[in-house]
C-alpha cells in the first residue's frame, strides 16, 4: 500500500542560503581540493589532506542557521503533507530548524573514530584542537592543521563520514529504499542526482508509481523524466508551496 506521502530528498543546494557552499563551487573554499583523494587509501597517506577539509566545513557548520527552506519543509510536516526526509547534507540543519524525520545518508559528522584501533569519539571533543576560528575567512585556502590522534593508540582520527572507497551504511540504504518505493510524492531539491546510489531514488518512486517533482537551480540528470519542474532557489519556491497549500486548505474549509 501507497503511503499517501511526500517524501523530500534534498542536497547541497538547500543549505547555499545558509552559508553552507556546495563542494562544487569552482569558488568555494574547497576549489583546489581534489574528491579524488578523499579515500581511506589516501587518508593514510596524508590524514591532513581530508582534515583540511572538514576543517573548513566546520567553520561553515557552526556559522549557519536554518533559511527559508528548511523552515518550509517543517511547515510541511506540520500540516500533514511531509513525511521524511531524506538529506545528502551533513549539516544538520534540517533537524535545527525543527524536522522530525530526517534520514542523513551520509551521516551527521558528529563523530571521528580511530582509523588504527576504531576509538570513536564525539567531534565536538576535539574542536579545541582543530583551530577552528570564527573570524576566519571561509573562502580562504585551508591552512594546515594538526591531525587529532586517537588518545588510545596514537593513530589518525577520521571523521565518520563515507569516503569514495568505504561501505555506506546498510541501515541508510534500505531504509530511503523502502521510502522511495511507497512514497506517492518526491519533492527533490537542491540536488542535480549525479551521486549514486542515493541519485536513483527518484527512479525507485516513478516506477512504483509516485510522483517526482524537483526544485533546484539548474538541470538535473533526472529533468526528462520528471513529473514537475521548479527552477530556481529553494528557499523562494518551497515557502512559495506553504502559502499556496495554506490557500487551498483556507478555501476547501470556507
Amino acid at each position: 500500500m501507497r503511503s499517501g506521502q511526500t517524501v523530500a530528498m534534498t542536497g547541497a543546494g538547500i543549505s547555499t542560503a545558509s552559508g553552507i557552499q556546495d563542494f562544487r563551487d569552482p569558488g568555494g573554499p574547497w576549489r583546489d581540493y581534489d574528491p579524488s583523494k578523499m579515500t581511506l587509501e589516501y587518508f593514510r597517506q596524508d590524514p591532513t589532506y581530508l582534515w583540511g577539509i572538514i576543517h573548513l566545513f566546520l567553520i561553515q557548520r557552526e556559522r549557519a542557521k536554518p533559511n527559508r527552506a528548511h523552515r518550509a519543509l517543517v511547515e510541511m510536516e506540520h500540516m500533514g503533507i511531509m513525511d521524511t526526509i531524506i538529506t545528502q547534507n551533513v549539516d544538520g540543519l534540517h533537524q535545527m530548524a525543527g524536522s522530525t524525520k530526517v534520514i542523513e545518508f551520509y551521516g551527521g559528522l558528529r563523530h571521528c573514530y580511530c582509523a588504527e584501533c576504531g576509538n570513536r569519539i564525539e567531534l565536538k571533543a576535539i574542536y579545541g584542537n582543530m583551530g577552528i576560528e570564527d573570524e576566519q575567512d571561509v573562502n580562504a585556502p585551508a591552512r594546515p592543521m594538526p591531525v587529532p590522534l586517537c588518545e588510545q593508540c596514537g593513530g589518525a582520527m577520521m571523521p565518520d563520514i563515507p569516503l569514495y572507497d568505504t561501505p555506506l551504511n546498510a541501515k541508510n540504504i534500505f531504509a530511503v529504499e523502502e521510502l522511495a518505493v511507497s512514497a506517492n510524492m518526491m519533492l527533490v531539491i537542491g540536488t542535480r542526482l549525479n551521486i549514486g546510489p542515493i541519485g536513483l531514488l527518484p527512479n525507485i518512486t516513478k516506477r512504483q508509481g509516485g510522483i517526482v517533482a524537483i526544485i533546484n537551480d539548474s538541470s538535473t540528470t533526472f529533468d526528462e523524466k520528471a513529473h514537475i519542474i521548479a527552477v530556481g532557489k529553494a528557499e523562494e519556491i518551497l515557502p512559495a508551496i506553504v502559502r499556496e497549500t495554506r490557500r487551498r486548505i483556507a478555501e476547501s474549509q470556507c
